[in-house]
């Protein structure tokens, strides 16, 4: 057959396929939000004139709303399905980039944000949980795992420090109108083929009590040790290296790095963890190691030693991220049709427990103002995280 009869288009072939298109749109999405994400707490920070306590109990407020829409999230994805869900949080974010945008122009437009906030995260989390675990291969998880972080990572070696760039040299309006069009277009991939419809049938009482159930309790605790501690990564630690006199555009360049090294790193360790007891081994290693790095970041004093430190906990981080996500898809992955319920769960837990520890936080910080509380306290979190692994 001539090559000119073969009627094969590479760029369809490659959009067709399921979990390929799921990569893509998380790669676009995160390289738009990627100039936002570092930046964000900081730009609130700054709005409440450099207040831990308003600044905490504005994204305590985000997160425990979410916790409380997260049901309602649930019902949602199984009468438009997931890929209409997923679309509506992007467009819920681009509203919340918009009214922060708008905030110095009206402060009230805080509230409007606290609502926008929660509501992109509510509608497009469990959605994107659900998705990669309809579409990724139990076998062959931890290497998907593992991938899904290189590429969520790749895109956000770049633009850390191309939105430490842009906020330098354009300011922050700019940041937020290119990163806008940038998630528009992260939604269209997910267009192109079919989602399976889901049903999600658990009430608001039965949810929760699931939540507060005894049974669970070692795995809520890891769950809501999860929360803290990327919590704690996403919102302080940008605000910590502010608080070091460090510009943006180092913040973004000390990001950069450590994530290209994380990527390298997230790519290896998910080949060699298929086998369940690996995982289980490495996450109790892996928590160890990290909590011992959130007690070495408190320690950090300049520009370089924010570098080796951030590098350090991206690279260690791996150790925990990927057995202890490759657990959680497989767990959801085993309830067959009850997925959806297990992933409401754990977003409640994760959310809650991460806007309950800003606000506790937040009263600390009201009498204080050493934000490297929050990382010893970060620290004790992590040792909990191997629980994910104990209940059944």
């Amino acid at each position: 057959m001539y090559f000119h009869q073969i009627h094969f288009n590479p760029i369809n072939y490659f959009l067709k396929r399921r979990l390929t298109n799921f990569f893509l749109s998380t790669l676009i999405r995160y390289f738009g939000v990627g100039m936002i994400l570092l930046f964000e707490p900081i730009y609130i920070f700054l709005f409440f004139n450099k207040s831990l306590t308003y600044t905490l109990l504005y994204f305590s407020s985000i997160h425990i709303l979410y916790a409380l829409l997260a049901v309602y999230s649930g019902k949602l994805i199984s009468k438009i399905g997931v890929s209409n869900c997923i679309l509506l949080g992007n467009i819920f974010l681009f509203g919340y980039y918009l009214t922060l945008y708008y905030l110095n122009y009206n402060h009230w437009l805080i509230f409007l944000a606290v609502i926008l906030g929660s509501l992109s995260k509510a509608l497009f989390w469990p959605g994107f949980h659900l998705d990669f675990v309809r579409f990724s291969h139990r076998k062959e998880r931890s290497e998907e795992v593992g991938k899904l972080k290189a590429l969520n990572i790749l895109p956000i070696i770049i633009s850390p420090i191309l939105g430490g760039w842009i906020v330098t040299t354009k300011g922050y309006s700019f940041l937020f109108s290119i990163a806008l069009i940038i998630l528009i277009l992260s939604t269209l991939p997910l267009f192109i083929a079919r989602h399976k419809k889901e049903k999600y049938e658990e009430s608001y009482p039965v949810t929760w009590k699931r939540v507060l159930s005894p049974k669970f309790n070692s795995r809520t605790l890891a769950f809501g040790a999860a929360g803290i501690e990327t919590g704690t990564a996403r919102y302080l630690w940008p605000i910590f290296l502010y608080l070091l006199a460090i510009s943006p555009f180092n913040i973004g360049g000390i990001s950069s790095f450590s994530l290209g090294l994380s990527a390298l790193f997230s790519l290896y360790l998910g080949k060699k963890l298929k086998a369940k007891a690996s995982q289980e081994k490495i996450l109790k290693l892996g928590s160890k190691l990290v909590a011992l790095m959130w007690i070495i970041k408190s320690l950090a004093q300049d520009t370089f030693q924010a570098l080796i430190t951030r590098a350090s906990y991206r690279v260690l981080g791996n150790l925990v991220a990927i057995p202890f996500s490759t657990i959680f898809y497989n767990l959801a992955d085993s309830r067959h049709e009850e997925a959806d319920e297990f992933i409401i769960y754990r977003e409640i837990v994760l959310n809650a427990s991460r806007g309950l520890f800003f606000a506790i936080l937040a009263v600390i910080f009201a009498f204080t103002d050493k934000i490297i509380i929050a990382f010893w306290l970060t620290s004790l979190a992590c040792l909990a995280l191997p629980n994910v692994a104990k209940s059944k």
